[in-house]
């Protein structure tokens, strides 16, 4: 038997209306059944109860000559037999048979030991049905004792008999009074059936037709009740299947009908209650999406139950992979899970930052609070928001360095002069030689601390500028001759600095800030002349070249290069592959940061190719237009 969802046996409603007219069969059936059997034995009774009478009234007429002498005997149950249409034997106290209605008595055995032949010898009526071997059928029997009251009469008379049983204040007794005759009377079993045959007819023909009824008014029934029944369980498997907005054709009996209107306005009220519930969730996601930080719902144990898109964008997974996976194992680190577990304990809300182990190195300031309202859906559960401060972190580590390279870059040449001032104080005024070696010192170093103020304040104006906001159509070829000239004080080509190469189509033209920009181009070919030791074979080559919408502009030197492990740095704030050598040339250790500013205000970028003992070169990239 098949089992429902909830693991108990589940039955076809519709199977309940075939049950109900099979029970009333069967109810009819047995009444049936039970009803012929109580009729029958009414009628065997009725059948016994009036043989017993005739049998008595029998036993009553019965003449004395008949127990002695056959032929009257014989004479007497023709008689009778005639006149009550009953088969009547008359036994002698022995067994003999004196005389019947229907056989020759002289043939019949000795019939003592039939059962109710036995019953009347003992002095109780005798009744039977059984099958009579005399007249091959079944017989009912019924036998009554016939008593001797005295002794045979004078002159041979025959005795007197007694009709009547002994009473209960007779002294006499079965045992005490002889029992001198018995009388007999059997009726033929096939007559009570013919009579019970014709009483069945009439039982039989308005049971069939009961019960034809019943199972019309059961099919009727059953049609009127499971064509509706299937309508709402169809209904209900569409509603099931989410389809709410599915019409329910009920029809059937009032109650259906009803039901079917219940069910249908409930389907209304849910589709109702899921439209406002999407309409909630859909507001959730908004505001939680909204969010800039990552958001993530952890269960009781530390599962991820639910993040926001910016949870998303930060782990790198996509969404439907994000759920009920493990805290530690997306993030493996240690010291957020034991965050997370801490805040459990506590009940609390708690904040700490906490250093990843990723490369480069994240820090990650957590946010965590445990929701443990008694009322709440998400009782038991922890939110948690994710901030990555890593670029603040820098940018103070930035600002840190940046102080401490700003007071190292100036206190050396302050140094300096404050000391040759203090030696020329102390030096005679003829000594004009040892004067003049401590004022050009003087003058050395007061340049380089204009040329570092220069730099810083080109520097604070290019981070000024968010983008650029003035541009004009400006040729690259005579810009990056310019830029060459105010470097080296000559012309580039072979006239002039013979080691610098440009290779640059004097057509081209590109939209560029027109101070900016040449900026940044002084400062990657100075970079290029001071690193590429100004020698013949190692010219410094600069080159410009449209790439789809993008100007490329790239300066090469074939210097000392870059290690590669210094390659992500060179772009910081004072940052020198080689510090001694680049002051020794003039550096200041800004020009690259100034540029990557410059390539970054016109929505471009800078990147480097360096191999050691190979030189390096440096490639701008600016997105725009071309006239």
């Amino acid at each position: 038997m098949p089992r429902g969802p909830n693991g108990r046996r589940s039955y076809r409603l519709v199977s309940h209306y075939l049950v109900y007219p099979a029970v009333i069969i069967v109810t009819l059936l047995l009444v049936t059944v039970v009803s012929v059997r109580v009729l029958r034995e009414a009628v065997y009774d009725t059948h016994r109860r009036d043989l017993q009478v005739v049998v008595r009234i029998i036993r009553n007429v019965l003449p004395p000559q008949a127990l002695t002498d056959r032929s009257v005997a014989t004479a007497f149950c023709l008689r009778t037999a005639a006149d009550t249409g009953v088969r009547i034997t008359v036994i002698g106290g022995n067994g003999t048979v004196l005389g019947d209605s229907h056989a020759d008595a002289r043939e019949m055995e000795n019939h003592a030991g039939r059962p109710e032949v036995r019953q009347a010898l003992g002095g109780v009526e005798g009744i039977s049905v059984r099958y009579s071997a005399t007249v091959e059928q079944e017989l009912i029997y019924a036998a009554l004792p016939v008593y001797r009251t005295d002794a045979p009469g004078k002159n041979g008379s025959p005795a007197a008999v007694s009709t009547a049983a002994p009473s209960r204040n007779d002294a006499r007794t079965p045992d005490s009074t002889p029992v001198q005759a018995v009388v007999r009377g059997s009726l033929v079993v096939d007559d009570v059936e013919a009579r019970l045959a014709t009483l069945y007819r009439r039982l039989i023909i308005p049971g069939i037709l009961l019960i034809s009824a019943a199972l019309f008014a059961a099919a009727r029934l059953s049609r009127a009740i499971r064509t509706p029944l299937r309508e709402l369980h169809a209904a209900a498997t569409a509603y099931a299947a989410g389809d709410l907005n599915r019409p329910i054709q009920p029809g059937g009996p009032r109650e259906l009908t009803e039901l079917a209107t219940t069910f249908e306005s409930m389907a209304r009220q849910l589709q109702r209650r899921i439209h406002e519930l999407e309409e909630q969730r859909r507001e959730t996601e908004e505001v939680l999406n909204t969010i800039r930080e990552p958001l993530l719902l952890l269960d009781a144990g530390t599962r991820i139950q639910r993040v926001n898109a910016a949870a998303v964008r930060f782990l790198g997974v996509p969404a439907e992979s994000v759920r009920n996976r493990m805290l530690l194992e997306l993030f493996r680190n240690s010291a957020i899970d034991a965050f997370i577990r801490e805040v459990r304990e506590t009940d609390g809300v708690a904040e700490r930052e906490i250093a990843t182990f990723e490369t480069p190195e994240r820090r990650l300031r957590l946010w965590a609070v445990h929701l443990t309202s008694e009322t709440s859906l998400l009782r038991d559960q922890t939110l948690l928001v994710i901030r990555d401060v890593t670029p603040e972190y820098r940018i103070n580590q930035i600002r840190k360095d940046f102080v401490a390279n700003v007071s190292h870059e100036l206190k050396t040449p302050l140094t300096m002069i404050q000391g040759a001032i203090e030696t020329l104080t102390e030096i005679s005024p003829e000594d004009a030689v040892e004067r003049h070696r401590f004022e050009e010192m003087i003058g050395t170093h007061t340049a380089r601390m204009t040329t570092i103020v220069e730099d810083l304040l080109n520097l604070a104006r290019v981070e000024q500028e968010v983008h650029v906001t003035v541009a004009e159509e400006v040729a690259i070829a005579p810009l990056i001759r310019d830029c060459v000239t105010a470097i080296t004080g000559d012309a580039p080509g072979p006239d002039g600095h013979s080691h610098v190469s440009i290779s640059v189509p004097e057509e081209l033209t590109w939209r560029v800030h027109p101070t900016l920009f040449p900026l940044a181009v002084k400062n990657l070919v100075d970079n290029a002349i001071r690193h590429g030791e100004g020698r013949a074979d190692a010219p410094v080559t600069i080159a410009a070249h449209t790439q789809e919408d993008t100007l490329v502009i790239t300066v090469a030197d074939h210097g000392a290069g870059i290690p590669a492990q210094e390659i992500e740095r060179i772009f910081e704030r004072f940052y020198r592959v080689d510090s001694g050598r680049s002051r020794s040339h003039g550096g200041t250790g800004l020009g690259l940061s100034i540029v990557r500013h410059v390539a970054r205000v016109h929505g471009g970028t800078v990147t480097v190719e360096s191999s050691p003992g190979r030189g390096s070169s440096f490639t701008i990239r600016i997105p725009g237009g071309q006239s």
